[in-house]
């Protein structure tokens, strides 16, 4: 970001030494950077004159400490005269380099020998002049300026101020104090050093450009002064001298005074020069408010304060103190790094490993595909998994980047805990460096140390680190070679053990593991740190003392016995999480409090029209909101569509989380999330091009979804009403709250609420019962067992080259060769196999197994094609292969039960009918994609398919019903594909070489460096795909559409059929029309008959119902003639000849209503199957505290069914009609 700078308040060129005011600077946006315009006349080369090197020394300076505080500090005056030495400084510098070509990069202001061409000698030896006088005036010594050259080694780099230039620094005795490094860099020239000072040139100290602060409003000339002035403030102790009091009057405001100076660099004291300066006015707090200028803010954590001294950091450590007459001061409490942004924060972390020899690779999909224990990514390792585990062979042997995560279910749940605290989040980045049997915990200590303090410069004493202690359970020592490599860089009352829960590392109950270490950082405020030691806080979930960093050391396998095995060979997995780490460097108290969030909650506080930091209530609602956008939006850009199952539940729960949040905190009742999409898709979409590639289909997802859920939740307040009108007591039900839950998706904290709001209470108790009867039953219908694989054969790589460049060029389907399994499938459907391993697999009582082979012709379920089915065959025996699967890239067989002799050779034989019709399907889904996209418009794109022998099933987005006409002609375009029998060309190729063909690549797939491409004509159906095919589109037949639906907000479902089964469908409905004919007695218009038919139905059902209300008007009184006393309540226990449950229902409401101290059982059969009614009259609930809900699931036990209800109306549904009579009989035993 550059800033164009109009100068005000400069007349004609002035006399450098003399200077009454500095100008004010109008600071706007501009495109490039390092021009200057004043008076809108370009600064050129040979055009500058003295007052325009006053402009570009203060644009150079504001630059330079746009995070310096502006306001709320004064440090009296800094002379005129020293702004002049940066001016005349930053004129010299420009004086000896040559503009940058135009359009070329960081284009240079240049200063020639001035406009009358004899001004250059001057202009240089003032440089030096100042600049000197800067140094004398604040105890600049050479140790420090060698300091301040160290850090800014690549200073030239960065701004190209290069080496041209020479600052003669008065060296004398001094010189045996300059450190080596700087004397043997640089060199002597002249009795003085030749330094590549970077004292105004100084980025690095200062932070970036000032682009979010101090553009578009006034900046006034001494709020200048003071950013220079904090900067040597903070790098010197000078300020409780003697000599600095006496040069300044506290009191003073705009006052002139009058002081000498030494104008020469060698340190003589001839040619004294009287200089008119002016003391700048004391500016407080209040008034840098209402400039807008107080980057303090941003830059350091605040804390307004009463006193007459503030404090700052000294370049040595600990403080220097300015006392001051002025009452209400900034305590500057430094941040632990520079005001970085979050991209620039996350760049600078990639970089720093790239410089380091790591790959930078882009973020995996959230969404896991073809991995049967992850339904997403949870870690930064999880997409390395198969190199961790030998499965497959790493392209490179480090590598970086910045994944996508989501946690919110198992081992790492923190669904719950997200917005009630600071610094848990459901989705988040996780930065993260990775070695595969390279490098290991020497280096990966040690830069991350470097990266940490050296980079992003945080405080070394605000760090601590943790290592492990070891477990003596596991047999597992000490980490004495970690331990060993933090002592080079931290003190070991910093480097703290830590027990085996806080420091082994495992992704779950089996996998890749090992001991980790961690590294802390204390963001307490100086005065809490002094307050309690750090130390004692680590791993102590304190807000403050936050852990930033782990290295994970991969050293172990954790099989499913629970016993650890050694790793091929050694890794590092090491991760930061990113919205912590963002947190850290911009100084914040909290992760939603940095530029990652704030963005959003902005929009939210808008839209809401509440502020966020006012009321516990709504930050909570307002942080769940824009941590779940996040979630939500990454979710559906890799392909992932709310649903009711898997991991499309996971995202619709999320969704739901944050919509009644919004709903119940911040009084959303209409669709609001998706208005958020727009604001990530700006911020992220630059480093996630999925996130704008797919926003428009993100935002018509959540629309909907969120419609739907305020649809819900205002249909569970009615049901609420309902409930509490009826309520005798106090107390709801907890099964009628749990049944919000469960069958309505009504949230049980909402149904807490209403039930407050009204001065009711919830039976938790029984609610947190049936909830979790409920997850007992999901859990068991779920679990899997399976055992560790059983190694029956060692397959050695019989790769040809297996040099490791190599590697990364083999294609998906024959990374397995270089382990000795091979996929065959593509040319032929039988082989002869070997098992290589095999294990027990337990699942809902039943016992299977999965088996490996060395080769196979079995295709794995990939791409959206089911898994072949077939046999394995000796002479003796013949073992169904009932699925193929794929897990960590290794194809897995499914078999009901063991070969007697595993060790034998099979013939391994694939259903060749069942893959035909399955090849059949696949490539007709591959024509129909292009028909689509054909029809309705490129914006058509594949969200999800299934091809099995079956049919064939297609999700593609589009954002309205395709009509009746549009799906003729799409089916009419595939079938002329098929008669025109379009030969399969079928090869694999580099990935960007299939891109430029027109290959389709889809959002949330993972594809290799090579990939498999099927072509259908070239000018028709380009598609990267994995999948088995027919050789020519006329093999398919025929292609029918059976269905066309929505099952998402812009996404459609297709479902089709082809070959045998279309022409079975076709024949099928022919048959039926022909019959239809016959039955109505060869009507010639069959569509008219059939309508009037509808017709006469309905009219007919209308008379039954009116009939089957009289009936039960005779039948009410029947029962109540034959109503008895049972301990004393009126008790009615009949089976009645009613087919409706409608009927039924009103019949029990009425008795209930009219009908006092009554207990009601109804029988009946409706469509076949046993039904039971139960109600109670109100004051009969009040007295005897029925709950008709749990009595009726007695009763239902004698009728093989199962019910539920209110506490004084419940029905039951089962399969013995036969069991009505001993349930009546059964309900007069459970009258209290």
């Amino acid at each position: 970001m550059h800033f164009v700078m109009y100068v005000r308040g400069c007349g004609k060129s002035r006399a450098p030494d003399v200077t009454d005011e500095l100008p004010a600077l109008h600071f706007l946006s501009h495109g490039h950077r390092h021009f200057a315009h004043v008076r809108e006349k370009r600064l050129v080369p040979e055009t500058v004159v003295d007052h325009d090197m006053v402009s570009i020394a203060l644009r150079f300076i504001v630059r330079a400490f746009h995070h310096a505080v502006a306001g709320s500090i004064n440090f009296r005056s800094l002379r005129a005269g020293e702004i002049h030495a940066g001016v005349k400084f930053r004129a010299f510098v420009n004086r000896v380099r040559a503009p940058a070509e135009a359009g070329g990069r960081m284009p240079q202001v240049f200063v020639g020998n001035g406009h009358d061409g004899r001004n250059g000698g001057k202009h240089g030896f003032l440089a030096l002049r100042e600049f000197h006088h800067i140094i004398i005036r604040f105890r600049l010594d050479v140790h420090l300026l060698g300091q301040l050259v160290e850090t800014l080694g690549n200073a030239d780099q960065q701004f190209g101020i290069g080496k041209s230039f020479k600052i003669l620094v008065p060296v004398g005795p001094a010189e045996t104090r300059f450190p080596d490094f700087v004397r043997n860099r640089f060199g002597f020239e002249n009795r003085a050093v030749n330094i590549v000072v970077a004292l105004l040139e100084i980025g690095k100290y200062g932070g970036h450009v000032i682009q979010p602060f101090f553009h578009h409003f006034e900046l006034q000339g001494h709020l200048v002064e003071l950013a220079l002035q904090l900067f040597l403030a903070r790098r010197t102790e000078i300020f409780e001298s003697d000599e600095y009091r006496d040069h300044t009057d506290h009191g003073s405001c705009c006052q002139e005074r009058k002081h000498t100076e030494n104008p020469h660099p060698d340190g003589s004291m001839r040619g004294f020069i009287t200089q008119r300066l002016r003391v700048i006015a004391i500016l407080d707090f209040r008034h840098a408010c209402k400039l807008n200028c107080v980057c303090a803010l941003n830059k350091f954590k605040e804390k307004l304060r009463f006193s007459n001294r503030c404090a700052f950091p000294a370049q040595s450590g600990g403080n220097c103190c300015v006392k001051v007459k002025f009452a209400a001061v900034l305590q500057m409490i430094p941040d632990s790094g520079k005001m970085m942004t979050a991209n620039e924060i996350r760049q600078t972390f990639l970089d720093f490993f790239k410089s380091k020899g790591h790959e930078i690779v882009p973020s995996a999909p959230m969404v896991v595909k073809n991995d049967p224990t992850l339904m997403f990514n949870n870690s930064g390792m999880a997409p390395f998994k198969e190199w961790f585990l030998g499965n497959s062979p790493a392209k490179w042997p480090r590598v970086a980047d910045t994944q996508k995560c989501l946690r919110v279910a198992g081992k790492h749940n923190d669904l719950e805990e997200v917005g009630v605290d600071t610094y848990h989040h459901t989705m988040f980045e996780m930065l993260g460096n990775w070695s595969f049997g390279d490098y290991f915990k020497k280096e990966a200590i040690a830069w991350s140390w470097e990266l940490l303090t050296e980079v992003y410069k945080i405080p070394k004493d605000r760090l601590y680190v943790t290592v492990f202690e070891g477990s003596k359970e596991e047999g597992l020592d000490f980490d004495q070679e970690a331990f060993d490599c933090w002592k080079q860089f931290v003190a070991e009352d910093r480097i703290l053990r830590g027990n085996k829960k806080d420091n082994f590392w495992e992704m779950g109950a089996s996998g890749p593991c090992g001991p980790c270490s961690e590294v802390h950082v204390d963001c307490r405020t100086d005065e809490e740190r002094k307050k309690s030691d750090g130390a004692k806080l680590v791993n102590n979930d304190h807000p403050q003392v936050i852990e930033i960093w782990n290295n994970v050391f991969m050293e172990f396998n954790r099989k499913a016995d629970g016993s650890l095995e050694k790793l091929p060979a050694q890794h590092v997995d090491t991760g930061m999480g990113f919205e912590r780490l963002v947190r850290v460097l911009q100084g914040k108290q909290s992760n939603y409090d940095t530029d990652v969030f704030q963005p959003l909650i902005q929009v939210i506080e808008k839209t809401s029209g509440k502020k966020y930091g006012k009321e516990e209530k709504t930050d909570i609602a307002m942080r769940v909101i824009a941590d779940h956008i996040r979630t939500i939006s990454f979710a559906i850009a890799d392909g992932q569509l709310p649903s009711n199952n898997g991991a499309g539940y996971v995202i619709r729960r999320i969704l739901r989380r944050a919509v009644r949040y919004g709903y119940t905190f911040l009084g959303f009742n209409e669709p609001f999330m998706y208005k958020l999409v727009p604001v990530l898709a700006q911020q992220m979409g630059g480093f996630f091009p999925e996130l704008k590639g797919q926003q428009s289909l993100i935002e018509k997802v959540i629309q909907e979804e969120e419609t739907s859920f305020l649809r819900t939740l205002g249909n569970g307040v009615n049901r609420f009403e309902d409930h509490v009108k009826k309520m005798s007591g106090k107390v709801i039900d907890g099964f009628f709250a749990f049944e919000l839950f469960d069958t309505f998706g009504f949230p049980y904290d909402l149904t807490d609420l209403l039930a407050r709001e009204k001065g009711l209470s919830v039976d938790s108790e029984g609610y947190e019962k049936y909830l979790k009867e409920q997850k007992d039953r999901s859990r068991a219908a779920t679990a899997v067992d399976t055992d560790d694989w059983v190694i029956v054969t060692e397959l050695k790589d019989n790769l040809e080259d297996q040099r490791e460049e190599n590697l990364d060029k083999i294609s998906e389907s024959r990374k397995l060769e270089r382990k000795g399994v091979k996929f065959v499938g593509y040319e032929t459907l039988e082989c002869d196999a070997r098992i290589v391993r095999y294990r027990r697999v337990k699942a809902k009582g039943k016992e299977s197994y999965q088996l490996v082979l060395d080769v196979t012709p079995f295709y794995a379920e990939s791409g959206g094609q089911v898994g072949d089915t077939g046999v394995l065959e000796t002479a003796n025996e013949k073992i169904r292969v009932t699925d193929t699967k794929k897990e960590n890239g290794v194809t897995i067989h499914f078999v009901d039960r063991l070969p007697e002799d595993v060790t034998k050779t099979f013939r391994a034989r694939v259903d060749a009918s069942r893959r035909s019709l399955t090849e059949n399907n696949h490539s007709a889904t591959h024509l129909l994609h292009a028909a689509l996209r054909s029809v309705l418009g490129t914006h058509v794109e594949q969200k999800g398919s299934l091809v099995n022998d079956e049919y064939l099933r297609f999700d593609f987005s589009h954002f309205s019903k395709v009509t009746d006409e549009e799906l003729a002609k799409i089916e009419q375009i595939v079938n002329e594909k098929i008669r025109e029998n379009i030969a399969a060309d079928i090869k694999e190729m580099p990935i960007d070489e299939a891109k430029k063909l027109g290959a389709m690549a889809l959002f949330g797939e993972k594809y290799g460096d090579v990939v498999r491409v099927v072509v259908f004509d070239k000018n028709y159906s380009i598609e990267l795909c994995g999948g088995t095919h027919v050789p020519a589109t006329g093999k398919i037949g025929l292609f029918k559409i059976i269905s066309e639906s929505a099952i998402a907000a812009g996404v459609r479902r297709i479902e089709a059929i082809s070959a045998v089964k279309a022409e079975a469908f076709v024949n099928g409905q022919l048959a039926l029309v022909n019959r239809l004919k016959e039955t109505l007695k060869g009507s010639k218009d069959l569509e008219k008959s059939i309508l009037q038919l509808v017709e006469e139905k309905s009219a007919l059902e209308k008379q039954v119902a009116a009939l089957l209300r009289e009936k039960s008007q005779v039948v009410k009184g029947e029962l109540l003639a034959k109503m008895k006393q049972v301990n004393g309540v009126n008790f009615i226990a009949e089976r009645v000849e009613l087919s409706n449950a409608d009927v039924i229902k009103d019949l029990a409401f009425e008795l209930r209503g009219q009908q006092e101290n009554l207990f009601l059982v109804l029988g009946a059969e409706i469509n076949g199957k046993a039904s039971l009614t139960l109600a109670f009259s109100d004051d009969l609930v009040k007295a005897k505290n029925l709950d008709a809900s749990k009595i009726i699931r007695e009763l239902a036990k004698e009728i093989q069914g199962g019910g539920g209800g209110q506490v004084f109306y419940a029905t039951s549904g089962g399969s013995n009609v036969g069991g009505i009579p001993k349930a009546l009989e059964k309900a007069k035993t459970l009258i209290p």
